[in-house]
């Protein structure tokens, strides 16, 4: 049963945080939420995604003694589903997400709000940093101007550029990044329009997908490069598991890009390589989690032979243009398509990566 504070004020801002096995770490985020500077009412949604260890228990003691405090508990579908279970009980003019094992700098609602009400923008974004324990962070950025991005041209490039920039700089500068945390999005973009998240088990980013989607259908974005959210680096997440299938979720991923920018009325070329660029981008990473796992060295090279067959990558390899393409993944590319082992091994883990190989 909801208690009478909710029931009785609509807050400013809906925080929706999902939460999968994060006991460890989630007192710390929610503590963050909760201790925010901002002046006006906030809620918290967390969504217990059927979390087998001791989280669904301290969502529950934060709801008992919180009135802010909204608590979902749903059986185990993956983040995108999660997300969308707070989208539709959230309540507040803003909704801001945070995942579970990451947590805010204490002024981040404040400015955020402040920044986009003031200058009546539909997203708001901010910088972030990487640690892996609190006190051991990369660096941290402060009193960066706001940089505001309106027009339709403008903001269709952008759109694109959350998945890739092929274009060098002058992508690289409308890159506002498409994670879903670290932006405070305006209400009227989830319920008149629809968005929603899909679900990360079908496509491998749900959040790239979810700004494009909003990013097609707002007037002004802002980012600030400040730094408000701590982002936990965690070496033994889902991402970071070697996957023998990891090329062809990119490779599916981008063949589902292609089609969307279609339909939604870029050029064919343009459509085409920014697609592409997602797996070009993605390529290196995939490469390297394979050869640094502890796979036999004899599947390794089995699994690199298969890649090289794969038809999105020779045509990858025919129509993604050479020039705009990075060296270093320009020559990841040729180590695949050529099946070159110890050159792959070379480019991605370097000469300590190919000394453990050799055993020279």
């Amino acid at each position: 049963m909801e208690n009478e504070y909710l029931q009785e004020t609509a807050p400013e801002i809906s925080v929706i945080v999902p939460v999968y096995n994060v006991e460890p770490y989630l007192r710390l985020c929610l503590d963050s939420v909760l201790n925010q500077n901002f002046a006006g009412e906030i809620e918290v949604i967390i969504v217990d995604d059927g979390s087998p260890d001791g989280s669904p228990a301290i969502c529950d003691e934060y709801k008992a003694r919180d009135p802010r405090v909204r608590v979902i508990h749903k059986r185990n579908q993956g983040l995108g589903p999660a997300r969308n279970s707070g989208i539709e009980i959230a309540r507040g003019e803003w909704l801001c997400f945070l995942d579970s094992d990451d947590y805010l700098a204490p002024d981040t609602l404040s400015r955020l709000h402040s920044l986009a009400t003031e200058n009546n923008l539909d997203i708001v974004r901010c910088g972030h940093n990487v640690f892996i324990e609190p006190g051991r962070f990369s660096c941290e950025r402060s009193g960066g101007e706001l940089k505001i991005y309106e027009g339709r041209d403008i903001l269709r490039q952008i759109a694109l550029c959350y998945f890739s920039q092929p274009h060098g700089k002058r992508d690289e500068e409308l890159d506002l990044e498409g994670s879903a945390w670290g932006a405070l999005y305006r209400r009227e973009l989830f319920f008149p329009h629809g968005i929603r998240f899909v679900s990360e088990r079908e496509l491998v980013s749900e959040d790239y997908i979810f700004n494009y989607e909003c990013t097609q259908r707002i007037n002004r974005i802002g980012k600030i490069t400040d730094t408000l959210v701590h982002y936990r680096f965690n070496p033994n997440s889902l991402t970071k598991v070697p996957r023998r299938d990891c090329l062809d979720r990119s490779i599916t991923y981008s063949e589902y890009l292609e089609r969307q920018f279609r339909q939604d009325g870029y050029g064919e070329e343009e459509a085409a390589v920014y697609a592409m660029g997602y797996t070009v981008k993605m390529m290196r990473a995939h490469v390297k989690n394979l050869l640094l796992s502890p796979i036999p060295l004899a599947e390794k090279r089995q699994w690199l032979r298969s890649q090289a067959r794969l038809p999105y990558l020779k045509r990858i390899g025919r129509e993604y243009p050479r020039k705009e393409m990075r060296f270093k993944h320009r020559a990841i590319l040729s180590a695949i398509l050529g099946s070159h082992t110890l050159m792959a091994y070379l480019l991605v883990c370097g000469r300590e990566g190919l000394r453990s190989l050799t055993g020279k």
